[in-house]
């Protein structure tokens, strides 16, 4: 089993990409970006094979314009070396990765321009895992698509097209449930008639229920059914609804015991589990930690550490005592500790008391007039003229200019 996230890693170092508009997307800059992203997915492997995550969806963005005439570089052979490096250090890490073409990507489409591009966008993405020389189990996620007034026809230009793709593609290609349109009862059928691989998304399941009534682990035992060896463990996306926003809106952060009670229901514990959430590694940390035999909690404390130190030193030494004596610490009473205080009222004395506390990191190397900027962000933030993510915006600047990783690593900022 391996649990996993998408795209974004939050609180690590240099894991970002970058992107440009198209309007200045000349050679050299296409060329500098890439390298760029390269570098950032290699810092991003090295953060998932020290915390011992094994899944991980590379964005769509790694090459900018990838699936675009307006990339015209040859970047699979421009960046050969430094691709078949990455694909090598996901080999033997024992990782798998994914990636999902976007909105844009709709096979069904009656619009010949739109299935064109769609083709472009999946060969695009099909290269690029193909250049790190991984296996076909390692996945590109596909949606059906529209409906166009007329289901079962859209349905049939979708399994028209699949057979009309290469065999690359077809070989990488699973299909997902989605919100709207496809239930999962919908896409299975259609894993019928192309053999494609079924991932099930629950949240999606949740809004857009097949009219057939099975539970949750049953859709999920009979899509196991999809996968053939060749396609390695089957893989599932799992999210839960935010509490207070739109009808299919990811929430902040994976709710634990909702998140166990699932996964024990599970008849296959051998499953890879792809998180759809706002905090990202976070969650997965979490959810790892929670099933493994060896959590790894004091280096998470330390991160969390500033973020509780906010709701004042009564939520810290809750804390503590959980954690007092770590080989005995159970990572369940850590989290449920954990969302408890941090879904809690903030302190405002104990906030500013912890901004000054980050702000002694780095003071010693600012100016006169960055101290004074900050002071006085403190004071308008105190009399509610601004709010803490301001604040904190001015802190991080400071940290960011001055190299302070050890609060850039951290969750505070986020």
């Amino acid at each position: 089993m391996a649990i996993g996230y998408a795209c974004q890693t939050l609180a690590v170092l240099d894991t970002d990409l970058k992107h440009c508009l198209a309007r200045h997307a000349d050679e050299l800059t296409l060329a500098k970006i890439c390298s760029y992203n390269l570098n950032h997915l290699d810092n991003v492997l090295d953060y998932a094979i020290e915390n011992e995550i094994k899944l991980f969806r590379i964005s769509s963005d790694i090459i900018p314009f990838g699936s675009s005439s307006i990339n015209a570089l040859l970047w699979w052979k421009q960046f050969e070396t430094t691709l078949q490096e990455l694909g090598s250090k996901i080999q033997k890490a024992g990782m798998r990765v994914s990636m999902h073409p976007g909105q844009y990507t709709i096979l069904n489409s009656p619009h010949k321009e739109v299935v064109k591009n769609s083709l472009a966008d999946l060969n695009y993405h099909n290269r690029f895992l193909d250049s790190l020389s991984l296996g076909a189990e390692h996945k590109l996620i596909l949606h059906i698509g529209g409906v166009y007034g007329d289901k079962k026809a859209a349905m049939q230009r979708f399994i028209e097209q699949y057979h009309n793709l290469d065999q690359k593609i077809r070989s990488r290609l699973v299909l997902e449930n989605d919100d709207k349109s496809y239930t999962i009862e919908d896409v299975l059928y259609i894993f019928e008639k192309t053999g494609a691989p079924v991932v099930f998304d629950n949240l999606h399941h949740a809004i857009n229920p097949s009219v057939t009534i099975k539970s949750e682990s049953n859709w999920i035992a009979t899509c196991a059914k999809t996968w053939k060896e060749s396609d390695g463990r089957q893989k599932i996306h799992y999210s839960q609804q935010a509490p207070g926003k739109k009808t299919g809106a990811h929430s902040s952060t994976i709710r634990i015991d909702t998140f166990l009670e699932f996964y024990t229901h599970l008849e296959n514990k051998d499953i890879d589990i792809m998180l759809e959430v706002k905090d990202k590694n976070l969650s997965a940390l979490k959810c790892i930690n929670c099933l493994s035999p060896f959590p790894l909690l004091l280096q998470e404390w330390q991160r969390y550490h500033h973020l509780v130190l906010e709701h004042g030193q009564d939520a810290v030494s809750r804390i503590h005592t959980i954690l007092d004596s770590p080989e005995d610490a159970k990572p369940l009473d850590f989290y449920r500790e954990l969302e408890k205080i941090l879904a809690g009222e903030l302190v405002k004395s104990q906030v500013l008391a912890t901004t000054t506390n980050v702000f002694q990191v780095v003071e010693k190397y600012i100016t006169p007039k960055e101290k004074q900027r900050f002071l006085i962000a403190q004071q308008r933030f105190n009399e509610n003229l601004i709010t803490l993510a301001s604040l904190k915006k001015t802190l991080q600047t400071l940290c960011e200019k001055y190299q302070a990783k050890e609060m850039l690593t951290t969750y505070y900022f986020l």
